[in-house]
């Protein structure tokens, strides 16, 4: 899911629509990995950033606290997306 909404009149696919501040870019809803023991699938916060791009305190302690429940979280371009889904066996 994409937490934005279009907007043609200022150039960008996306852009906020007033949600608190820190939530990431993305949500996605990946399947179980079959080796998992039970089964089950994963959520998986995505906050899309340029390489280099400036990160705000609400996003980095939303970042924070999705470690301390273990829930997943990327910060950064496609190619770190592809890592983690890779790292976590989604992508080979």
């Amino acid at each position: 899911y994409v937490l934005g909404h279009p907007s043609p009149s200022d150039g960008r696919a996306f852009r906020g629509t007033g949600q608190t501040p820190g939530i990431p870019d993305l949500y996605a809803f990946l399947p179980p990995l079959k080796f998992a023991s039970p089964p089950h699938g994963v959520t998986l916060w995505v906050e899309v950033k340029r390489q280099g791009g400036a990160v705000r305190p609400a996003q980095r302690d939303f970042d924070a606290q999705c470690r301390a429940v273990w829930q997943p979280y990327v910060r950064g371009t496609l190619d770190d997306v592809r890592a983690w889904l890779t790292d976590e066996g989604y992508l080979r």
